[in-house]
């Protein structure tokens, strides 16, 4: 999926990775920011970078779950309190 404040495209691919990518052709031409999931497959590409909050939350909390660290605690309340409220 990819998406624009708009537009989504959706797409099938047989394949995952760079092959999928490569064939929906917006990745390999985009000049803004793509916010993903900080799967490796999306670095090839020259855009700029920025992770999806929700994955960050998640691996926020098993960071906390497997390491008790305050700081990851208090991360995930920086990132929820930043949250804007769907309406």
């Amino acid at each position: 999926m990819t998406s624009t404040k708009h537009l989504t495209h959706y797409q099938v691919h047989a394949k995952r990775g760079t092959a999928a990518l490569d064939d929906n052709g917006i990745l390999p031409v985009s000049q803004g920011t793509s916010v993903h999931d900080g799967w490796t497959v999306y670095e090839g590409y020259g855009c700029q970078h920025a992770l999806c909050n929700v994955h960050l939350l998640r691996d926020l909390i098993f960071v906390e779950e497997t390491t008790q660290q305050p700081l990851a605690r208090q991360m995930q309340t920086v990132l929820l309190d930043l949250a804007v409220p769907i309406a």
